[in-house]
């Protein structure tokens, strides 16, 4: 009898690799890291900026990324997500208490307790799977989650004073960034957006509403205006991603090994950063910032290569060890 389940038995469908959505990556892991090193801009603190776009690119790319390729069965898609991010966990933790002496306990660890946009993601993923598997038309399904989360947040949620995308945001954003993976995925479907100069002018005009929205409305209850512009961001940073110029520069040899590689590293990076990031170097400002963000993604690529290694430790293959240290090449 045929199978006429929308599950296919275990086989992913191939596909190439996309040197947008590799763009995009870098710019989630240079928004990010740039967020959190407030303390070694000392009297200019206020350009560590960017951790909420940076934050929304992460969960962009995992929409994107989780609705390409074939159809498993649940348990083995889940677990192929957790083999990704459980081994750099572990590797993270790791590191942590050898090198740093962290005090988090091994329970702190696992749950990814310090950690809330990998609990955050670990939710996604059971709500996504029958998404991907059942709904057919994603931008209707988009629509009316939209009104359900802007409804929620008006009758549940009370931000008077506090920030909607950092600080006592409680789970607010959980319910919000949910909404930006639908859009990742809705772009992830249709792959491929012509550029348009335009788009570089809407980019810049989203990134301001939004920071404006932020400034002005940011201790009331109506900066909920701010997710606007920022879904827009999303969109029009993935659109300059998909220029012509961007596509020659990453398939040039001397640039492309380093985009997929620190790329690649978004998770491991945000794991180790804050055991980097330090004030000690601020006499040599600004040049103590790339010098702080070298050795954070070089600690983040250590951190890759043990969970890659650790992962490959529980296969029943003989290890790859190209594949442990040139992951971002396979990936």
């Amino acid at each position: 009898m045929a199978n006429h389940s929308p599950v296919m038995n275990e086989v992913a469908a191939p596909r190439s690799r996309n040197d947008s959505i590799d763009f995009v990556k870098l710019l989630a892991v240079f928004f990010v890291l740039n967020s959190h090193m407030g303390i070694c801009y000392a009297n200019h603190s206020f350009l560590a900026t960017g951790g909420a776009i940076g934050d929304a690119l992460f969960f962009f790319i995992s929409g994107f990324t989780l609705f390409l390729g074939g159809k498993y069965r649940f348990d083995n898609w889940y677990k192929r997500r957790l083999s990704r991010i459980y081994p750099s966990i572990l590797a993270a933790g790791i590191v942590a208490a050898l090198v740093f002496s962290s005090e988090d306990s091994f329970v702190e660890i696992i749950t990814a307790k310090r950690y809330w946009f990998v609990q955050c993601i670990f939710l996604y993923y059971v709500l996504l799977y029958p998404i991907k598997i059942y709904v057919k038309k994603l931008q209707a399904f988009f629509l009316v989650s939209f009104a359900l989360v802007i409804t929620s947040y008006f009758l549940f949620f009370d931000f008077s004073g506090k920030g909607l995308f950092w600080g006592s945001s409680e789970y607010f954003r959980w319910l919000f960034f949910f909404l930006i993976v639908l859009q990742g995925a809705i772009l992830g479907k249709k792959g491929h957006i012509d550029f348009k100069k335009r788009h570089l002018l809407a980019c810049f005009a989203c990134v301001a509403a939004w920071y404006a929205a932020c400034f002005f409305l940011g201790k009331s209850q109506w900066q909920i205006v701010s997710v606007v512009p920022m879904f827009g961001i999303t969109y029009f940073l993935y659109a300059i991603s998909n220029a012509s110029l961007v596509k020659k520069i990453l398939q040039a040899r001397p640039l492309k090994t380093p985009v997929l590689l620190v790329g690649s590293l978004c998770l491991e990076s945000y794991l180790i950063q804050k055991f980097i990031i330090t004030d000690k170097l601020n006499v040599i400002f600004p040049f103590n910032i790339p010098v702080i963000m070298f050795l954070v993604l070089l600690l983040a690529f250590v951190v890759r290569v043990l969970g890659e290694f650790t992962r490959q430790s529980f296969n029943k293959e003989p290890y790859d060890w190209k594949g442990i240290f040139l992951f971002f090449k396979l990936s």
